[in-house]
């Protein structure tokens, strides 16, 4: 192939019929380039981009920008100026994978790019009769057909296996339709799978295409499959397999995947309005339920300090429960609440629209309001009823700042979300000194506001005017240098994907592990510049214990910012699915499993069925 590459003037169309061979003729032809560029360093590289990920909202630029980002460690600056100084030569697998709707649109892409940027080589694949049903072409120099095996090329094939392969030399002989199959690599080989070792194959009845035949073929393949491990190794029921991989496959199929990640499961693959709906309230709930108990715990704790020893070591355990309730009750029905309006929000189809986009300034206070507006009421009864408050002013206020802390914080870990895109793992923690001076301006801004209001609630209970004056200033001044230096921190710190797994839910893993990190350590640095700042303006004792508190309060805050929620929501999210019977409990294992069965293949953290034949096969079985 990589003569014929070079012949035809390194632009070149490979086609063929399904299992013939296209991919791993691109691959044997990436081969060889490689060797050549190892030689020789002026050579260009090249580069395999799988087209079933492709879609028309952006330039093929900026796609393979991101496929070279996500799939080969490769900066997107960096790849950027790789791709536009022709260092790069592309090998596009997979046209036919693209949704039929967009094919067009990515031919015209690859022209586009081919045409305006320049490319030292390259190489498309796809199915014969896909290619010949669109309606523009690839402006490539020229176009190879794989044409099918030879029927000497087959029984040398199966000769030289031996007695294995006897029962099918015997049925190739005599079976017409089993003929044509063999014509292809894939099918060849999966003959070989499923008819070694038999003495003889006997020709099924009722079957008169070679669609159904192909059909049949695959199911002897995955019986001989399940019946060559046996019952002892089996640890699923063959039917559950079967409906899991049915599912899986058809969800694949529906996202033009080709990969399969766990840590990549998002809402969208649920099939109803009412899973996404339960998926979001129940992730909500859960989220809201951690930071209602982070709030009551700082209640709690807060309250333990300033009362000291009153009351006995009993009576104050039962008081601390008694606030933890408090705020768990509080998180349940805020996370309850702001579950709903997400639900709500993910189906409105201009949310889709804005997932990408960056927002104004307008859309982020119309965002929030939907949020803290049904919040500050919710919150202003419970802190009433709970609280037992006969003041109505001072149960507003409470409210008020309730609603904010839960709006603020789901709004900003929303942000840009959908159904297709809620589940953001945080695999690697990184630091934006632009980000940061960005963020210290905002969060300045809002430690004056929430300080102020701090302090006009601390006034409430106070007698005389110019103690309330004092006092409310002096909150403002403390909230604008805790506001600054929270924007600072939390903006500057920002999360990456690692792009290569090694492992089977690697992301959700590391998602743990840097929230637990990034927990501690903005916990103790909080609590530090908390504890000293305070100590200024309230003395050592309180500070100290605004220190604790504060430690406390952003520690776990930043903790379930930055991977905790992500953690809860994708658990919620396995959890319905296997409620909902479309996947097991342990799905790595399952997944290997897979493997030792020969209907997946194993790439580094994800999986893959071993032909899109095999894949189509178990969409039919729905």
């Amino acid at each position: 192939m990589s003569e014929v590459f070079d012949e035809i003037g390194r632009a070149l169309l490979i086609l063929g019929a399904p299992g013939s061979g296209k991919t791993i003729s691109m691959l044997e032809l990436t081969r060889d380039l490689i060797d050549r560029a190892a030689e020789d360093h002026r050579q260009p590289v090249p580069v395999v981009f799988n087209l079933s990920t492709w879609t028309d909202h952006g330039t093929l630029l900026e796609w393979m920008v991101e496929e070279l980002k996500a799939r080969y460690f490769v900066p997107a600056q960096k790849g950027r100026a790789w791709l536009q100084s022709n260092r790069l030569i592309l090998l596009l697998d997979g046209l036919d994978e693209v949704r039929a709707e967009s094919r067009a649109a990515c031919v015209e892409a690859i022209n586009g790019f081919v045409q305006d940027v320049g490319v030292p080589g390259v190489a498309v694949c796809s199915r014969l009769d896909d290619y010949l049903a669109l309606p523009v072409r690839l402006t490539l120099r020229g176009a190879v057909r794989l044409q099918p095996l030879t029927t000497s090329q087959v029984r040398q094939y199966v000769s030289r296996a031996g007695p294995e392969l006897d029962g099918l030399r015997i049925a190739l002989q005599s079976d017409s339709q089993l003929q044509t199959l063999a014509e292809t690599p894939l099918m060849l080989s999966v003959m070989s799978l499923a008819y070694g070792g038999l003495s003889a194959v006997a020709p099924p009845t009722g079957i008169s295409s070679p669609d159904e035949r192909r059909k049949h073929l695959f199911a002897t393949y995955v019986d001989r499959m399940f019946a060559r491990h046996g019952s002892r190794a089996v640890p699923y029921r063959r039917e559950r397999v079967v409906h899991w991989l049915t599912w899986l496959a058809g969800q694949l199929q529906r996202h033009g995947e080709s990969m399969f990640l766990v840590e990549r499961l998002q809402p969208d693959w649920l099939a109803t309005r009412s899973e996404r709906w339960v998926y979001t309230t129940g992730s909500r709930l859960v989220g809201g339920a951690a930071l209602g108990l982070v709030l009551g715990l700082i209640l709690a704790l807060t309250l333990s300090l300033i009362e000291g020893a009153v009351g006995g070591l009993r009576g104050q355990a039962r008081d601390f429960g008694n606030r933890l309730t408090v705020g768990l009750v509080f998180g349940l029905i805020n996370g309850l609440v702001i579950g709903l309006i997400d639900a709500w929000r993910f189906e409105r189809p201009s949310q889709m629209k804005r997932m990408a986009k960056r927002r104004t300034i307008g859309q982020a206070v119309a965002d929030i309001s939907w949020y803290v507006l049904p919040l500050v009421v919710v919150g202003w009864q419970l802190v009433s009823r709970l609280g037992q408050l006969n003041d109505a002013a001072t149960g507003l206020v409470f409210g008020v700042l309730v609603a904010l802390l839960f709006g603020l914080f789901f709004d900003l870990h929303n942000t840009g979300r959908g159904f297709g895109g809620d589940i953001r793992t945080v695999e690697a923690l990184g630091w934006s000194w632009r980000e940061a001076r960005r963020s210290c301006g905002r969060g300045l801004v809002a430690g004056l506001s929430l300080g102020l209001l701090l302090g006009l609630l601390g006034a409430l209970q106070e007698k005389h005017s110019v103690v309330e004056l004092v006092f409310v200033l002096l909150v403002g001044l403390i909230g604008c240098v805790l506001g600054c230096l929270v924007g600072g921190i939390f903006g500057g710190l920002r999360s990456t994907i690692v792009p290569a797994k090694a492992a089977p839910n690697q992301g959700i893993r590391l998602s743990i592990g840097n929230a637990l990190v990034a927990g501690l350590v903005i916990g103790l640095a909080m609590g530090t510049i908390t504890c000293g700042v305070s100590s200024i303006f309230l003395g050592p004792a309180h500070g100290l214990a605004a220190g604790i508190v504060a430690g406390l309060f952003f520690g776990l805050l930043a903790g379930l910012r930055d991977g905790g929620l992500d953690v809860i929501q994708h658990y919620t999210l396995r959890l319905l699915l296997v409620a909902r019977g479309y996947a097991p409990l342990r799905y790595p294992r399952f997944l290997n499993y897979g493997t030792r069965l020969i209907f997946l293949q194993k790439a580094g953290g994800g999986y893959l069925f071993v032909h899109r034949l095999l894949l189509d096969h178990f969409v039919d079985q729905k």
